[in-house]
């Protein structure tokens, strides 16, 4: 078990990672919606339609991609090892 582990924390940190970023994100974005639906109804079907929700959730997606650090997985690595 305790060479498998090490092997863990590289595979999971990651995805740990990028589902956080991506889930703060969610939620920037669905408050943003809200906003737009609460605040400026006239301006709804602009801002928060199916096409737009879909472009931002490919965004969210590909930023959070982009934005891992791979020296933060090493680190975990070598403390493990």
């Amino acid at each position: 078990m305790q060479k498998v582990h090490p092997y863990m924390n590289v595979m999971s940190f990651p995805v740990a990672t990028i589902s956080n970023m991506a889930g703060v994100w969610t939620v920037t974005v669905v408050t943003f919606h809200r906003y737009i639906a609460v605040c400026l109804p006239h301006r709804v079907t602009k801002f928060a339609n199916l096409r737009v929700a879909r472009i931002q959730a490919s965004h969210i997606l590909k930023w959070s991609l982009s934005r891992y650090d791979r020296a933060g997985a090493d680190l975990i690595y070598v403390i493990n090892s």
